[in-house]
């Protein structure tokens, strides 16, 4: 009789349970972050539009308003918007002590420009009677008006001579034929004239000073 062999089996274990409900559950999660970082990306896109719209819209707004502005400031003043610079000879000649030359014109802040033509010392004139150490100081200048008004103008009362020590001469009225004399000028008009002045033998550093009064600071302009 032949024996028959059993071989020893080994314990049964049973194979780990799965839990196909937590994988579906990671699944699921790790999709929802990638839902969230999209809506964030988008919702960032938004904002920068709309900052992007709004800077537009304020750089509009800005730009209207000058626009504006510079049209308002035209109607009230047609001339002061082409100016965009000073005009020549209105920044010299302010100070006694820093006076211009005789070759250069002066503009004063009534727009009106002063330019000397002649200076003849030692005039001769048959209506002055002329002292004993003086001399007579004929000034040959030319008004013109730049501005855009009706502008007066007065020998007697806008001009006279300084010298050295800060001393003046006041104009002889009507001494002389060809006086610049009174009056008005409009705008683009301009006017010759003579002043006179009797002054000092040899006086030297003489300076005219052009004061038209109200409206404007005084010029001062070296005759030498």
């Amino acid at each position: 009789m032949s024996s028959q062999y059993y071989p020893q089996q080994k314990p049964y274990s049973p194979p780990p349970p799965s839990n196909p409900e937590g994988e579906y559950y990671q699944e699921y999660e790790y999709d929802e972050a990638e839902e969230d970082e999209e809506v964030s990306s988008g919702d960032s896109c938004l904002v920068r539009g709309l900052i992007f719209t709004a800077g537009g819209c304020v750089t509009f707004l800005f730009m209207s308003f000058c626009g504006l502005l510079g049209i308002g400031l035209w109607i009230l003043d047609p001339g002061s918007a082409l100016l965009s610079s000073p005009i020549p000879g209105s920044d010299i000649g302010l100070a006694f002590e820093k006076p211009a030359t005789a070759r250069e014109a002066v503009v004063n802040d009534q727009s009106v420009r002063l330019t000397i033509l002649q200076v003849n010392r030692n005039a001769e004139s048959n209506t002055i009677a002329k002292q004993d150490g003086t001399e007579i100081v004929v000034v040959t200048v030319q008004l013109e008006n730049l501005g855009s008004k009706d502008i007066d103008y007065d020998e007697e009362r806008n001009f006279r001579l300084l010298n050295q020590n800060s001393g003046y001469y006041n104009l002889t009225a009507g001494a002389i034929g060809d006086g610049l004399g009174f009056g008005s000028l409009r705008p683009a008009e301009g006017t010759q004239g003579r002043l006179v002045f009797q002054v000092m033998t040899d006086e030297q550093g003489l300076v005219l000073e052009w004061d038209v009064g109200t409206g404007s600071k005084p010029r001062y302009i070296q005759l030498q």
